[in-house]
């Protein structure tokens, strides 16, 4: 796997050796609560092609309640064909993700006779990899971009072990500018 890895980030960093124009542009998410922390660094090869890298952090409560904290780190190269070359817009994308989590549950039980309240927490740890696609709307300006989009990362599931499944994919709002 960490041969594929390399060679993708290979690939997405040499590209830009190999156009002929080409347009810079980074972008961060600016609400933190819809995806964490992430960077992207996009190169458009073409007026509708473009290569990209995302790297990324979320620290989440479950679902199910407060008793379950997962965090994911991780880095995303991508590839993304856009509908309206140079105007706002549709894309669509897909890329290779991989990952590391954290899932720590606490339970408590309360004991009623002898009024006491116990606690086990427990803490599975992993890394996963595969395949991933997105699609959203890109809004553009002159030097600055929005979009929204969603991502699906077919990585099977994150589970918090109460059989409930965390996170397969991502929700975003990113804000970027063009160089």
């Amino acid at each position: 796997m960490k041969k594929a890895l390399c060679l993708a980030l290979g690939l997405l960093f040499s590209a830009p050796l190999f156009a002929a124009e080409g347009e810079i542009s980074f972008g961060t998410a600016p609400l933190n609560w819809v995806n964490g922390n992430s960077v992207v660094a996009e190169y458009r090869l073409a007026s509708d092609l473009s290569v990209g890298l995302e790297s990324f952090n979320a620290k989440r409560s479950s679902v199910t309640g407060l008793d379950t904290m997962y965090q994911l780190t991780g880095v995303k190269p991508f590839a993304r064909l856009y509908g309206q070359s140079t105007e706002s817009g549709w894309f669509i994308g897909a890329g290779l993700i991989s990952l590391s989590y954290k899932v720590t549950t606490t339970t408590s039980t309360y004991n009623a006779r002898t009024y006491r309240l116990t606690t086990t927490e427990s803490t599975d740890t992993g890394a996963k990899t595969g395949p991933t696609t997105e699609a959203g709307w890109q809004w553009r300006w002159s030097s600055f971009y929005q979009e929204a989009g969603m991502d699906y990362w077919f990585i099977g599931s994150v589970s918090d072990g109460l059989g409930n499944d965390l996170y397969t994919g991502e929700l975003y709002y990113r804000l970027g500018w063009y160089f």
